[in-house]
């Protein structure tokens, strides 16, 4: 039986709402409804009703009106016309603040906002609330405007006609036919439990289809619209930021400003982090928050008191005012090193007392306001260093927002006591006569949800805010996450327990399956069951004590996909999907969904996980060969790496954290000794001068914000327990031994210290740093030939008045996901004897790092064509591996090229198997114009061997399948190659890495092929 059921046949389950336990609002929710369903809407699969709008609608009441037709019509089969009259012929569905309105709801405008009535009278019904008469919903991507009337299409829509709007898209959003559609007579009245109602998914969160910025802007907004998102915003949000006071008044006005610990005012707001933090005590500076603060809620124009936001525009941040309210809220980062350092403010910080400077000047700006008798109010929220309740006194015009973990950290008793007693105390000292509301986070801060897993939290949801309904006016729900579709079940269930907090979430969880999936139901409902267990006891569960009490651990890559998510538990994941399939066979609707669900929804935990284990061969790959310092030579640690055994070590080159191209290069060298580990950096900066670092105490807490290097140290191999030293552009020093539970850097003991001799030296274009490690702080023996460490090395390039393009954080490791403490993405360090012959690789030069002479780049050769040579050039700025990668472009679409970077490789043999791995990244792959033949399949980026044995199986092996096309990042590949099992007398195998028959660019860097056995091991 297809899923699109007769409606009829579950009609009084559609009508009864979803709810548990004794509403904290039972007045918001009333209605009577008739016996039976007497109000016929459709017939035979034609539409008997019509929506009425008035001769003069409205924008909210036309959209509502196509919303309704257009679900109308796919539930019935026929969409029923909009009309400006009644005909009189059919039911007559009138919306909104119509002439005919008072007639059904003489209240209407005395409603609250948001709430809606549905009256029958007959064959009429009338939907309505309080709207906005001006803004279009399709036009305004805020959301701050009445629609109450679009709420009451939905509920309609969802309790009448049993449309779901689980997530956009057709796959997404269920409509039952129903061609006979009747519904009982009605009054019904809803009112939301919560007005403030709301998440953030985040720009950087991918969507689960492609979709144009217009599309993806509308399909966003229609989402939020129909999850009756709040419609009103209270700004509550790092308000004082938001007035630029840094730019603004930064050289005129520096008292006003934080007095950091290096005895500096914090104005340079170019500087990394967070910047411009203020002097709350500053008499000037708070004038000037309630002069423009008055400005605002007087109505008077930004001009006035030259206000101005980030983009330099003349205007009143909306995210910080909005009509009677004014948020007055911190910089964001308000840490010990922020907070002001004049004498009379630190003791806030030292006495543990910072809520009650802050907090005192909010409560002074609201005290002034009622003085002169300005409406209104001014807000900030309980966050960092200043959540707990403090001993001011506060006006009734200070509204509060609490951030707290919520749902996600409800498990840890102790959190939970806390933040409730929180809430309690906070409701207590607010005098408004309203409730705090809360900011909580279920999204991916500091790698909490790792990239593949779906966070479903469906039963926490329900439990945390049924507890606290009674206490709060709604949430904000930061839900940043890696992947949006993984998080649309937690998003549905939010929304309706914002709406109404007695929902019975298990009842609308096994609805969703049931609707979704038809037959089956099971198996996916199993399949969602499964995926909220493993989150809510293998994430939220596993916890540690710390000095800051029970704490949530964050887990690895490693652990997610080798140790929760199994070859065991993928498989079986994957039969839920699987028997799923069986049973919908004969019920398109549900089929197609399934099959949509393991493509996009499991398919992106395949794919996750994919990737992780092509990352895992790339961290076994990287290695750095460390030789031994040559017996007759030295090194004289003076910062400057002069001595030539700096010239004849290996190097290795970093690259970006998190850009695409460098703005500086940054290499490191090392010489070993059994008894010293010698590390030199050698830093590219046309900027020395204006180098920003402090003169600091060891261990200052502050020196990650200096321009300097880092250098971490795993001398076991065990990826647990490492060395972390830290120097500044200035030579002063940072270090700590550190341990990693659950894939992140948990403690650092800042008690150790390094006996290693550190010098920096500064030359014209360039700073230097050598490191000379003695061996045995890390390790209870002489480093021999053979050892392998475990390390990485970074550099923070950080020049004042530097942008972020310029102000960039580099690795040797490009497989960093969280941050320079990422221990299980380091590489490895092989030291060997200063004579011992390491024997070359079957692909020379594979890191692209020699000159180019002629028209060779060490063994690789470019195209003799000029032509075509012209399309090649080494990028010292986009690169994987070394200081510079091989990139090809060609840009004429009517000239089919095939440009190739080609190396002979002498040593293949036959029969043997091999390992292709090298990088790639893309950019604006397209065909040629006119391809005809092999051509119209062959074309992008290729790398092939030949191994010339033109006639053996296998002789000329292409991949990928389908080329290098379109656009994307670096990317790591690896191909299995087998030999044929003979040459031909005088072959002369060889590899190409090329752009074939088409136009765009294309890098290749890092390119090596080894010997594996039979089962793909390497040799």
């Amino acid at each position: 039986m297809s899923l699109r059921i007769v409606l009829a046949s579950v009609f009084f389950v559609l009508l009864t709402p979803f709810c548990v336990g004794e509403s904290a609002y039972p007045g918001k929710h009333r209605w009577t409804v008739g016996a039976v369903p007497s109000i016929q809407l459709a017939k035979d699969g034609k539409a008997t009703c019509e929506i009425v709008i008035g001769r003069y609608p409205y924008p909210v009441a036309k959209f509502a009106a196509r919303e309704l037709q257009t679900f109308l019509g796919k539930v019935i089969g026929e969409e029923p016309p909009v009309v400006a009259k009644r005909s009189g012929d059919v039911t007559a569905i009138f919306l909104g603040n119509s002439e005919w309105a008072i007639g059904w709801c003489r209240d209407l405008w005395s409603l609250p906002r948001d709430a809606f009535v549905i009256r029958s009278f007959g064959d009429v019904v009338f939907i309505g609330g309080r709207d906005d008469l001006r803004t279009d919903p399709m036009r305004d991507l805020r959301g701050h405007y009445e629609r109450a009337t679009l709420f009451g299409v939905y509920e309609f829509l969802e309790r009448f006609a049993g449309v779901r709007f689980y997530f956009p898209g057709e796959v997404g959003t269920v409509t039952p036919a129903a061609p006979n559609l009747a519904i009982p007579a009605v009054d019904l009245y809803e009112e939301p439990d919560f007005d403030q109602r709301r998440i953030y998914s985040g720009p950087g969160c991918r969507w689960f289809e492609d979709l144009d910025p217009k599309t993806a802007t509308k399909t966003r907004l229609l989402t939020s619209l129909r999850h009756r998102q709040q419609t009103f915003y209270i700004p509550c949000c790092h308000g004082l930021a938001r007035r630029v006071y840094g730019t603004r008044f930064g050289e005129e006005r520096p008292e006003w400003f934080a007095l950091l610990p290096n005895g500096k005012r914090d104005t340079d707001m170019a500087l990394p982090g967070h910047r411009g933090h203020l002097c709350y005590l500053s008499e000037g500076l708070r004038d000037q928050i309630y002069k423009e603060t008055e400005a605002y809620l007087l109505g008077k124009p930004a001009v006035s008191v030259n206000m101005r936001t980030k983009s330099g525009a003349v205007t009143y941040d909306h995210n910080a005012f909005q009509p009677g309210y004014v948020d007055l809220g911190p910089q964001d980062g308000l840490g010990k090193s922020q907070w002001c350092q004049m004498p009379e403010c630190k003791r806030y910080w030292d006495e543990k007392k910072q809520g009650e400077l802050l907090w005192g000047m909010v409560a002074d700006i609201g005290k002034r306001l009622k003085a002169n008798g300005i409406p209104g109010y001014v807000t900030n929220f309980a966050y960092g260093a200043v959540r707990d309740v403090p001993d001011v006194d506060f006006p009734d015009n200070v509204l509060v927002q609490i951030c707290i973990s919520g749902p996600w950290n409800d498990r840890i008793e102790s959190q939970r006591t806390y933040n409730d007693e929180l809430i309690e105390a906070w409701n207590k000292k607010v005098k408004t006569g309203t409730k705090v509301w809360l900011w909580n986070y279920m999204n991916n801060y500091n790698g909490q949800v790792p990239p593949g897993v779906a966070p479903m939290s469906t039963a926490l949801i329900q439990q945390y805010y049924s507890r606290l309904a009674p206490h709060i006016r709604g949430a904000f729900n930061e839900s940043e996450i890696d992947y949006w579709l993984h998080n649309y079940l937690n998003y549905y269930v939010f929304f309706r327990m914002m709406w109404d907090s007695s929902t019975d979430v298990a009842a609308v969880v096994e609805e969703h399956n049931r609707l979704m999936f038809g037959a089956g139901a099971e198996p996916m409902g199993q399949f969602y069951a499964r995926l909220e267990g493993i989150w809510t006891n293998n994430f939220l569960g596993k916890v540690m004590d710390t000095p800051l009490g029970p704490q949530r651990l964050k887990r690895s890559e490693r652990e997610v996909w080798d140790e929760i998510y199994t070859d065991e538990v993928m498989g079986e994941l994957g039969g839920h999907f699987a028997k799923a399939e069986q049973l919908t066979a004969d019920e398109p609707d549900s089929l197609k969904r399934v099959r949509f669900m393991r493509e996009r929804f499991f398919g992106e935990m395949l794919r996750a996980r994919g990737e992780y284990r092509q990352k895992q061969r790339g961290v076994e790959d990287l290695e750095l060969v460390v030789r031994a310092l040559p017996a007759d030579q030295q090194v004289t640690l003076d910062g400057r790496m002069d001595e030539p055994a700096w010239a004849h070590a290996e190097y290795g080159g970093m690259v970006p954290l998190k850009a695409d191209g460098v703005a500086v290069h940054t290499t490191v060298r090392l010489l070993w000794t059994p008894e010293t580990v010698y590390v030199g950096f050698d830093c590219q900066e046309p900027a020395v001068d204006r180098l920003y670092a402090t003169e600091r105490e060891r261990d200052d807490g502050d020196m990650w914000k200096d321009a300097g290097v880092e250098l971490f140290v795993n001398t076991s191999g065990d990826r647990a327990n490492y060395r972390h030293i830290m120097v500044n552009a200035l030579g002063n020093v940072s270090d700590s031994s550190c341990s990693r539970v659950g894939g992140v850097k948990i403690k650092g003991d800042y008690a150790w210290n390094t006996t290693a001799a550190i010098k920096v030296w500064h030359g014209e274009d360039c700073w230097q740093a050598e490191v000379a490690l003695p061996v045995r702080e890390s390790q209870d023996r002489e480093l021999q030939s053979g050892d392998v460490w475990v390390a990485n090395f970074c550099r923070n390039r950080n020049i004042s008045g530097g942008s972020k393009a310029d102000n960039q954080l580099h690795t040797w490791s490009p497989f960093l996901k969280r941050g320079f403490h990422d221990l299980l993405s380091f590489g490895r360090l092989r030291f060997v004897a200063g004579g011992e012959e390491v024997e070359p690789p079957l692909v020379l030069n594979g890191r692209l790092e020699a000159p180019l002479k002629g028209r060779m780049v060490g063994a690789w050769y470019w195209p003799q064509d000029a032509v075509q040579r012209a399309g090649f050039a080494l990028d010292r700025e986009r690169f994987r591996e070394g200081v510079q990668s091989q990139r090809i472009h060609w840009d004429d679409p009517e000239s089919q090229q095939s440009l190739h970077l080609t190396q002979y490789l002498p040593r293949l043999q036959p029969g043997k198997r091999y390992l292709l791995t090298f990088w790639v990244r893309s950019e604006d792959v397209e065909a040629c114009e006119g391809l005809t033949g092999y051509k119209v399949n062959h074309w992008g980026g290729y790398a092939n061997i030949c191994f010339g044995s033109v006639k053996q199986a296998g002789n000329n092996q292409f991949v990928p399948k389908g080329g290098f096309r379109g656009t994307f990042g670096w990317t790591q590949m690896g191909f299995p190659i087998r030999a044929p099992d003979a040459f031909d007398p005088n072959a002369k195998p060889y590899i190409r890495l090329s752009l074939a028959n088409a136009t765009g660019t294309v890098w290749y860097d890092d390119i090596r092929l080894r010997e594996t056995d039979a089962e793909g091991r390497l040799k």
